[in-house]
């Protein structure tokens, strides 16, 4: 069996030599450990000795190798690996080679699909959150697709849940969670500088928002002060803070929550708000069999507190930029542009959906079908996501909701009036 690896050599020999020399390296390490226990200065010794950028290193260097090697190879440097930390707990000199190896052993293990790193993502919540496939298939399309996402339902239905199991399912990756309230503060979201007396100035300490995922928990009970705070960083993956400009990196995933039933003390999102979120969704209620298997598994403890990473942050980035690949006909992105359009043309709104939605709509595509296991979009796609990624940007006329109609009603008259591209 091989596994392939991220670096790059001439060959395999070459590869299983360089290997072979950094475990007879490491076995070195061991015979002379009891000598060199007490002699700090030696660490350098032991970087020399495992050469770390001159044995292991070399062979993860460069990309796009199509080479493989050996599994034996990769598990003895497992096996020294673990030796290496258990030994580490009582020598702090060998955290040198406890790095190496943990990046090498990072380095060298098996490519993954985007399919697969999805499919590994998606089951991990599946086994907290019950009966809500479809809703969690969509919001992790959205995380993928470099959106953000409202959960708006009543409560006790797992939207917090939902966001907690997320954050526990990738390994490395940093998680917030904002408590919104009527006296928070922009400050407290974004951040503030801070006077330094040591040093006679100002620092800047930043605030939860500089994170990968952000739960914004009941964001309609703060002020449209607070919520207005989020504008820049939702669009723009920045903030703007005394004039200085704090670009993001890495996932930023925002998952906001609010109850759609409780009016007092909350505050109704704006429009702008609205239009920043790529998709709303709705858990709902889950069937009888379901909710006792809830209460099955939290008898002793939360399943939640249980879990454990199933994916790296590297890997959700890797899959973020392969969503960018998808391929989408020009006849798709027409008909995606029809159906959002065709929200311009109606009398009974007063604000119809912008350019914006069509992109989120293209891009929603491309993750989803990622997690439905294609590497193309097709029109079911399309249309199993319109009502979630455009309704909630509609503002209807008094008369049409006086009629009784809503956003996702319009949505499925646009749906069956657009012709489908064959």
């Amino acid at each position: 069996m091989l596994i392939r690896w991220h670096g790059s050599i001439d060959s395999d020999l070459q590869a299983q030599l360089h290997l072979d020399r950094t475990l007879a390296g490491i076995d070195g390490v061991f015979a002379q450990s009891q000598r060199l226990e007490s002699r700090r200065s030696d660490a350098e010794f032991f970087r020399r000795r495992l050469a770390p950028r001159r044995l292991v290193f070399r062979l993860c260097e460069r990309k796009n190798d199509v080479n493989g090697i050996d599994h034996g190879c990769h598990a003895r440097l497992k096996h020294a690996h673990r030796r290496l930390q258990s030994r580490f707990e009582t020598t702090f000199w060998l955290n040198p080679a406890v790095d190496v190896l943990a990046h090498a052993l990072y380095m060298l293990r098996p490519m993954q699909s985007p399919h697969d790193v999805a499919h590994r993502l998606e089951t991990s919540i599946l086994s907290v959150i019950r009966g809500q496939a479809p809703a969690i298939r969509r919001i992790l399309a959205c995380m993928c697709s470099g959106g953000h996402a409202l959960l708006e339902d009543v409560p006790g239905t797992g939207k917090t849940t939902l966001a907690k199991a997320l954050a526990h399912s990738i390994g490395g990756a940093s998680f917030q969670r904002v408590q919104f309230t009527p006296d928070l503060l922009p400050s407290d979201i974004l951040g503030l500088s801070v006077f330094d007396p040591a040093n006679g100035n100002f620092r800047f300490q930043p605030g939860p928002i500089f994170t990968d995922i952000l739960l914004a928990d009941e964001i309609n009970r703060a002020s449209p002060r607070v919520q207005s705070a989020l504008l820049e960083s939702m669009a723009e993956r920045q903030v703007t803070i005394d004039g200085k400009r704090y670009p993001f990196d890495g996932i930023f995933f925002v998952i906001a929550t609010q109850n759609p039933v409780e009016f007092r003390g909350t505050y109704p999102l704006p429009e702008a708000q609205m239009d920043r979120f790529a998709l709303q969704c709705r858990l709902g209620y889950v069937s009888e069999e379901e909710e006792v298997g809830i209460l099955a598994d939290q008898r002793h403890q939360h399943p939640v507190d249980q879990m454990e990473p199933v994916v790296t942050r590297e890997e959700v980035l890797s899959l973020m930029d392969a969503v960018k690949e998808v391929r989408i006909s020009e006849e798709l992105q027409h008909y995606t542009v029809r159906l959002v359009a065709a929200t311009r043309a109606r009398k009974d709104l007063q604000l119809a959906a912008s350019p914006r939605a069509s992109l989120a709509m293209m891009k929603m595509a491309q993750a989803l079908s990622i997690f439905e296991g294609r590497d193309f979009v097709v029109p079911e796609t399309i249309q199993e996501l319109l009502s979630d990624v455009v309704a909630h940007r509609l503002v209807l006329s008094p008369d049409a909701r006086y009629a009784g109609a809503t956003g996702r009603s319009i949505m499925a008259e646009i749906l069956e009036q657009t012709p489908v591209p064959v």
